[in-house]
């Protein structure tokens, strides 16, 4: 028997045998047979015996290790082998392509979900329906046929219990289960990506178009109907395609790709990754391939684990690679050279850098295809030309060579040129014989030379305490202490009144009974006489039952108002805050925090203030104040209960105080181990043309599993504990239960029996009651984690109540460093017309990014006139990028001052300062929404206006041809436009803008 789980689902071959169970049943063993391993990091419940499984003792060593001290994260257990991800896709995968042949015409995702948990389901609910049977058989049997005279008596015992019911909120949670459900459908239902296999037989051809016709969408599927070439390709969301692409590219070819804006360029090395969906004709390519987007994807790793990408390290190719891309000076100006991190997004790296280390990484994967799409445009003249030489013509002369350019010198030196317009090929051949064959390449050659004239802190664990801090925060975020204390007032109110109705209800039942012992036959038996309808005060009791079951019910109300409002507000607040300060965020923190760490706290730590938090607090309130409430009701009743209230309290303690730690440390483990997770699938999304193209799906997809298997431990180990904490809860209740019903054998005859009645039931509902009050009020403790992460990114530390050296202590992560005054401080004097000339002077200014770093800008010095255009070049690296971001404030100087026109821009307040420029920057960026949006995003302009900006930069053409014209959906990130189509966007933008701004900074302006 194999000892791999997933090993069982290998190759589709599960069978439906008694091995499945084997492991399941094995926990039924009451100790351990086996020694326990000291792996570290191993999952003890897989070791854990049936007595150590029901009471999850398993938990107690981590429990006691956080009770010692602080943890770290790694020692938190991965999730057991049998629940990793491995198993449960590779048995969800054999289940889902037997319900695709069960039901070919109608496969139902729901049926095989109910397959792949249904041994689990039917499991619950048998256990479930055991314990509600044998609750209900129990007291029947021990009732004695004497007592049933007795039961009418008794029903105000259980008249408290279904107020008191927890019923945890279900219609909420079966909502998010089923938009959840819906959504895991809807992506199940995407295209999966289909890698071209090599199947050319031609041993001289490396890529072979035949008649091919490319689209961005799939096509809706129609009866009698298919694309023809007089029917026009509708593709949803982007009506561009390649259109009828007839192209042969030949081994060991350097092949030139040209066109205009828009022309399909960037398209067609898509269609030869795999990632446009081909609608008529065949695509066929002979050899692997390595794919070099215009914008460089970069890992948040180290810039050796970048250019290796997964393979082992091979010295020859590595420095074959990066000396061909020149990065050798590169590497020995940083501080760790290629052991440097590179931070989120290359954050550590210039354009250009990034642009050579991604080239790098197709150099060093040495495939049979490369196709590069116009990697030289982000670099120097000189520095291109040398990558062009020593990278493209030499280290690849045996290599077939794909490359986008719109340069028309390289052109010349290609084997073949390929012109583009419209998502067709209008000119293929030689360069020399399309100069002299086709007017439109040379048109576009001559205007292409006019044109040519122009690092990661690591999260941190936290502290293994919660300070109140974190709670005062949370209640002033959530309103005034008035609030509060009328909130809490509601509550004891609420109880109060539902103990009265239960307490009168009693006192109403004894007083309409008579009761007397009877002797009879050597017994003696309690019989009742009377009736409550015979009873002359029952219009007196029912009076002020009803008075008392009014009031419950308006104290309810009530609360539940107040405590809505002052959870809203609190969740608005901290969320306001938060978005504030990350908003305002420098730069250099965009650069140093991964994307996963911010979403993690805007997603799953927000949803836990919004949703189950304020659930845990209102039910941690309402069950410790009627926990109380009972208790006081038994020690009225039996004063003596206070001397046995002193070693329970005392075991109570030990419990709550002593492994509390662990419960917290668990849930920030759990909150820490989200964010790598995220910020994988970020990354995987953004590069996910270069994993597809080096063959790295399944190295990212195992990582992936390793992520989300870190996590389900975490998750797993903090539900356990909780219930842990739950079992021996229950059994302290259970005592306090057993020492009231002794109190009332001792004291028969000397207590009213509806007095232990009474306290006696009291006992019995406190059994769920008060394990469920200190179960949620651990739980509330594990969630604030959740609102310390949100208030320390908020700006909830700016009030009074908190002093910035509180903060440091419960800080563990970095502060979000804020940008400069956003409005102009009053007293600083700056005319109402700034700037009138835009003349900028830059003075000794100096540029560190990071404290350690080295000097990007050291000692700059210069003058920009008024209405003068200026170039500034530089090898890549040299700071060309980082003078944009000194004069837009994105990072503060080091040392010196720049002014604009006699203004110290430092001065200024952002608002004004940023107005009064208009930037275009290297990676033109595009928001979701519409082109009227994205160009006039404050409706200031009429439409004339933008038809005017978008005919100077050229788009008017290509935007009219579009299906709503201005009001055209941009997708996020304008994905559905490519890179030279963004840059003249932006280009647009800026000159609708003109009329205030003085400053137009173009930043690598090469993609057009």
């Amino acid at each position: 028997m194999t000892t791999d789980p997933a090993e069982r689902y290998a190759h589709g071959n599960a069978k439906k045998t008694m091995t499945r169970y084997v492991t399941s049943l094995r926990s039924m063993i009451p100790v351990r047979t086996t020694k326990r391993s000291d792996v570290k990091g191993g999952a003890k419940i897989d070791e854990s015996g049936l007595f150590s499984f029901i009471t999850y003792s398993w938990v107690f060593e981590y429990l006691y290790s956080a009770f010692k001290g602080k943890l770290d994260k790694d020692q938190v257990w991965n999730c057991s082998i049998y629940d990793a991800s491995n198993v449960n896709i590779a048995r969800m995968e054999v289940l889902w392509e037997s319900e695709t042949k069960q039901n070919p015409q109608s496969p139902s995702l729901f049926r095989a979900l109910f397959r792949f948990i249904k041994t689990r389901l039917w499991a619950a609910c048998a256990v479930f329906l055991f314990c509600l049977i044998f609750g209900f058989i129990g007291p029947t049997c021990l009732i004695r046929e004497q007592d049933i005279t007795t039961v009418p008596n008794s029903i105000w015992m259980n008249s408290g219990l279904v107020q008191f019911a927890e019923q945890p909120p279900l219609p909420g949670e079966s909502v998010n289960y089923r938009l959840g459900f819906f959504l895991v459908f809807a992506i199940c239902l995407y295209e999966q990506w289909e890698p071209v296999q090599p199947h050319l037989h031609d041993q001289n051809i490396a890529i072979r178009f035949n008649q091919a016709t490319f689209t961005w969408c799939p096509l809706p599927v129609e009866s009698n109907s298919t694309p023809t070439e007089e029917t026009p390709v509708n593709t949803g969301q982007s009506s561009f395609c390649l259109d009828n692409i007839t192209l042969i590219i030949r081994k060991k070819e350097l092949t030139g790709i040209c066109g205009a804006v828009g022309s399909g360029k960037s398209a067609l090395l898509n269609s030869i990754i795999g990632h446009m969906f081909p609608s008529k004709g065949n695509l066929e390519v002979g050899g692997t391939f390595a794919y070099v987007p215009q914008v460089p994807w970069i890992q948040n790793a180290t810039v050796q684990e970048n250019i290796l990408f997964g393979s082992p390290m091979n010295s020859q190719r590595y420095y074959k690679a990066v000396s061909s891309c020149q990065l050798t000076k590169d590497l020995e100006a940083l501080a760790a050279g290629d052991h440097t991190e590179i931070g989120e997004r290359g954050a550590t790296l210039s354009g250009g850098q990034k642009a050579r280390v991604s080239l790098a990484r197709a150099i060093f994967a040495h495939r049979d295809i490369y196709l590069l799409d116009d990697i030289l445009a982000s670099l120097d003249k000189k520095v291109g030309d040398k990558i062009f030489e020593k990278a493209v013509r030499e280290v690849l002369s045996a290599k077939t060579v794909v490359m986008v350019t719109t340069d028309p010198q390289r052109l010349s030196q290609c084997d073949r040129v390929v012109l583009m317009d419209g998502g067709r090929i209008v000119a293929y051949g030689e360069h020399e014989e399309l100069l002299s064959t086709c007017t439109q390449y040379k048109e576009y050659c001559e205007s292409a030379l006019v044109r040519g004239k122009l690092v990661v802190a690591e999260e941190d664990f936290g502290l293994a305490s919660m300070s109140f801090s974190i709670y005062r925060a949370y209640i002033r975020a959530a309103g005034s202490w008035l609030v509060w204390i009328l909130l809490i007032g509601a509550f004891v109110l609420n109880v109060s009144a539902s103990i009265f109705s239960t307490f009168w209800l009693s006192h109403w039942l004894k007083s309409g009974h008579r009761e007397e012992l009877v002797e009879s036959n050597d017994s003696v038996i309690l019989r009742s006489e009377g009736s409550l309808a015979d009873d002359p005060d029952t219009h007196y009791y029912s009076s002020f039952y009803v008075i008392s079951l009014i009031i419950l019910s308006l104290s309810g109300l009530l609360k539940a108002m107040i405590f809505v409002k002052v959870s809203l507000n609190a969740a608005s607040r901290l969320h306001n805050g938060m978005f504030s300060s990350v908003i305002r965020g420098t730069v250099g923190f965009f650069d140093s925090t991964p994307t996963g760490r911010i979403l993690n706290r805007f997603s799953k730590d927000m949803d836990e203030i919004d949703v189950k938090l304020p659930f845990t607090a209102e039910v941690f309130l309402q069950n410790m104040i009627t926990c109380t409430g009972y208790l006081l009701v038994i020690i009225w009743v039996f004063p003596a209960f206070l001397v046995a209230c002193v070693p329970l309290m005392a075991i109570f303690l030990l419990f709550v105080t002593c492994f509390r730690a662990g419960i917290r440390s668990l849930k920030r483990s759990e909150n820490i181990s989200r964010s790598p997770l995220f910020d994988h699938i970020s990354t995987t999304i953004e590069g996910l043309a270069c994993i597809h193209s080096y063959g790295q799906t399944m190295r990212f997809m195992e990582t992936l599993k390793h992520y989300l298997d870190a996590n389900s431990g975490a998750v797993f180990m903090f539900q356990s504990a909780m219930r842990w904490l739950a079992v021996w809860l229950d059994l302290l209740v259970v005592m306090i239960t057993s020492i009231v019903a002794f109190f009332i054998v001792v004291l028969t005859g000397t207590l009213s029996p509806a007095d232990a009645g009474m306290a006696l039931a009291f006992a019995v509902q406190m059994s769920g009651i008060f394990q469920f009050a200190v179960r949620t009020q651990t739980e509330l403790e594990a969630k604030m984690t959740s609102v310390e992460r949100v208030a320390y990114y908020s700006e909830v530390y700016l009030s009074d109540s908190l002093s910035r050296n509180t903060w440091r202590k419960l800080s563990f992560l970095q502060n979000i460093p804020l940008e400069g005054e956003w409005e102009t401080p009053k007293g600083v004097d700056v005319p109402k017309e700034w700037p009138q000339n835009g003349q900028i002077n830059f003075h000794s200014v100096k540029l560190r990014y990071r404290p350690k770093f080295p000097l990007t800008l050291d000692n700059v010095t210069f003058e920009i006139k008024s209405k003068e255009k200026v170039g500034v070049i530089g090898r890549t690296g040299s700071g060309k990028s980082s003078l944009c971001n000194v004069l837009c404030r994105l990072y503060p100087v080091t040392w010196g001052r720049i002014f604009i026109d006699g203004v110290d821009i430092s001065t200024i307040g952002l608002h004004r300062l940023r107005k009064a420029m208009s930037v275009i920057p290297q990676d033109p960026t595009l928001f979701a929404g519409t082109i009227r949006s994205n160009l006039d995003p404050n409706s200031v302009f009429s439409d004339s206006e933008l038809w005017i900006a978008l005919e100077r930069t050229y788009l008017k053409t290509a935007i009219m041809n579009l299906e709503n014209k201005l009001e055209y959906e941009v997708t996020t990130g304008g994905d559905n436009f490519s890179v030279g189509e963004k840059q003249l966007l932006c280009l647009a933008r800026a000159l609708l803008t003109y009329v205030i701004s003085y400053v137009i900074i173009l930043c690598c302006f090469s993609s057009i």
